[in-house]
């Protein structure tokens, strides 16, 4: 015996007998209503396309209020103060420095001047290696 299905009707083979019989509820309405598809479609593409609006529309928001605080309401460094910090921190005279390293515990190192520095690393390593450092610096 074969059963062949083909969307809602049944046929049944066997032998030289041939018998049709259809499975379908005659109250049943298949296709909902054309009108209420259109509107819960409707109104679900509008719920979506404010939903993402809003997302958008905040996302920028915060980055435009994130942008302002980090470059706008930075106090402004007057760039050659900085530069006349920096060079008195390099040629000041030897002095021990204190800092914490990482684990906490609270180092001394000699901060010497960058010109005695480099006097040192010359002396220390000498030879071919001091004549290039030589003429890198000029």
């Amino acid at each position: 015996m074969a059963i062949i299905l083909w969307l809602d009707k049944t046929v049944t083979l066997s032998g030289l007998m041939m018998s049709t019989h259809y499975e379908h509820n005659i109250h049943d309405h298949e296709d909902p209503s054309a009108g209420y598809t259109w509107m819960i479609g409707l109104v679900g593409t509008v719920l979506l396309v404010v939903t993402v609006l809003a997302t958008v529309a905040l996302y920028y928001n915060v980055k435009a209020s994130e942008v302002k605080e980090v470059f706008t309401e930075q106090p402004r460094i007057d760039v050659k103060k900085l530069r006349a910090k920096q060079l008195q921190v390099l040629s000041n005279t030897p002095h021990w420095v204190e800092r914490e390293d990482e684990s906490g515990e609270i180092k001394r190192y000699l901060a010497i001047p960058i010109d005695r520095a480099v006097q040192l690393v010359i002396e220390q390593h000498g030879g071919a290696q001091a004549s290039a450092f030589d003429m890198q610096g000029d």
